[in-house]
């Protein structure tokens, strides 16, 4: 059993497509047993969650999703508090949902 943890967040909606798209690649690419861990906070729409569904049940893999505004709200407020702060800083939010 292979565990991958993708971070998302997409408030544009034009992300997903790349995390879809990785998914994919690995579902193609490997024999083994895979597991997708997706962190998200609620930017992650209905629509895309459904997508990753099906993606996941064609390959017969399996998904997890943790929508880290419900588990850790308090974690993620103070992040989104401080991350402006840090000068030259260059990752994002969802980046540091993968810290966690």
């Amino acid at each position: 059993m292979i565990h991958v943890c993708y971070t998302l967040r997409d408030e544009s909606g034009r992300y997903s497509k790349f995390v879809g798209t990785s998914m994919l690649s690995m579902f193609e690419n490997t024999r083994e047993k895979i597991t997708i861990h997706l962190l998200h906070d609620s930017t992650l729409s209905h629509e895309i969650r459904k997508k990753f569904l099906q993606i996941v049940y064609k390959y017969d893999q399996e998904i997890e999703f943790y929508n880290v505004d419900e588990l850790v709200p308090n974690l993620i407020d103070d992040m989104k508090n401080r991350l402006p702060s840090l000068k030259n800083y260059y990752a994002t939010i969802a980046a540091m949902y993968r810290l966690m």
